[in-house]
């Protein structure tokens, strides 16, 4: 059992993590977790039937456990999925797996509906479609853009203001005819 009272000490005395680890008898990164108060997932027969199941992204048998909105104090049984090692390693380098997606639950940041990302959503799971992501930036700023209270073409303020006054349709438009010649 670790004294988490004397690991706290020691940090308040300037020892370093490698050092406390070493004194302790555990890895550096326990002493990280202790010190910043990791919660450690207790292993109800909930989450061990979780982890026999297949990784989620490459079908291997599973190891570990991979907090969808990578925030480790969230441990709802929705919010974890089964992983490898090697996909969960990846997941947190940054790289984005399409299949991943699928799980996660978001909800609108303007109309508050629930929604699942597909491919090629633009939105960062904040907004349901562009007209919510429309409106969330009309609320912001008051109007449509900086300088146009709609688009100077097609007089639209559903989709998103692009440039000089356009917009993604149309300034998409322009640039094909202007190009062309």
């Amino acid at each position: 059992m670790l004294d988490h009272n004397l690991i706290s000490l020691l940090n308040r005395h300037k020892h370093k993590q490698v050092e406390i680890a070493r004194i302790m008898g555990v890895s550096r990164q326990r002493i990280h977790q202790i010190l910043k108060n990791y919660k450690t997932i207790k292993y109800t027969k909930k989450i061990k039937k979780i982890l026999e199941n297949r990784c989620k992204i490459c079908q291997n048998s599973s190891q570990m456990l991979h907090h969808i909105d990578n925030n480790p104090h969230n441990n709802d049984l929705k919010n974890i999925i089964p992983v490898c090692s090697q996909c969960h390693g990846k997941l947190h380098r940054g790289r984005k797996y399409d299949r991943i997606k699928r799980y996660i639950t978001y909800i609108c940041q303007t109309c508050k509906k629930k929604f699942n990302r597909g491919k090629g959503s633009a939105y960062k799971g904040k907004f349901c479609s562009s007209k919510c992501y429309g409106v969330s930036i009309r609320n912001k700023s008051g109007q449509w853009s900086k300088n146009y209270s709609e688009c100077i073409v097609c007089s639209t303020t559903q989709i998103k203001h692009v440039g000089k006054g356009m917009c993604n349709n149309c300034y998409s438009r322009h640039l094909y005819y202007k190009y062309k010649k």
